[in-house]
């Protein structure tokens, strides 16, 4: 597959992953009155901060196609910070979207560093 459809892709998932669970709580105490109860905490309930993960993972899928690369590094770069970031702040209590989010944005990084190194290769033959 095309770097720039792959990087489209992962922006795409990357947004669609922000809808998705990033964060549990847990309602173990209160003298067993709420045992069993399980919240989940999706992007758009952080608010916030989490706005600015959806607008970066929006960026990377656009700024992969137009082959920025130093658009696709900054936005990626942040997506990549503000997950570890959460993964952080909810240590254990981080959910399987939080996870699939950081992974997603460390691969977007890895593929808008490696961006001009494939463009300078095509261009050469």
């Amino acid at each position: 597959m095309d770097r720039k459809t792959i990087g489209c892709l992962l922006g795409l998932s990357g947004m669609a992953l922000w809808f998705m669970p990033l964060a549990y709580i847990d309602f173990g105490g209160f003298g067993g009155m709420f045992k069993g109860v399980q919240l989940y905490q999706a992007g758009h309930h952080v608010g916030g901060i989490a706005y600015l993960l959806l607008f970066a993972s929006a960026s990377c899928a656009i700024t992969a196609w137009f082959q920025l690369k130093p658009l696709a590094t900054l936005s990626a770069a942040a997506a990549s910070g503000i997950c570890v970031w959460f993964l952080v702040q909810a240590g254990t209590s981080a959910a399987w979207g939080l996870i699939g989010l950081s992974l997603v944005s460390i691969a977007s990084l890895v593929l808008a560093l490696k961006m001009n190194k494939d463009l300078v290769l095509s261009e050469a033959n």
